[in-house]
């Protein structure tokens, strides 16, 4: 059985979550394409309790 490498990835959401995961991704060699619905860069302020 031949196994299949993924090459390119389509990553849905451009907020923290989407970049990082990119970037991880271009790092090991894997294309990567990001797609936002919305039309327009809101700035947005998130805080963590942890």
């Amino acid at each position: 059985m031949t196994r299949k490498y993924v090459n390119k990835a389509l990553i849905v959401g451009a907020g923290i979550g989407g970049l990082t995961t990119a970037i991880a991704l271009q790092k090991i060699g894997i294309q990567t394409e990001i797609v936002e619905k919305s039309k327009e860069w809101k700035w947005c302020r998130h805080y963590s309790t942890l």
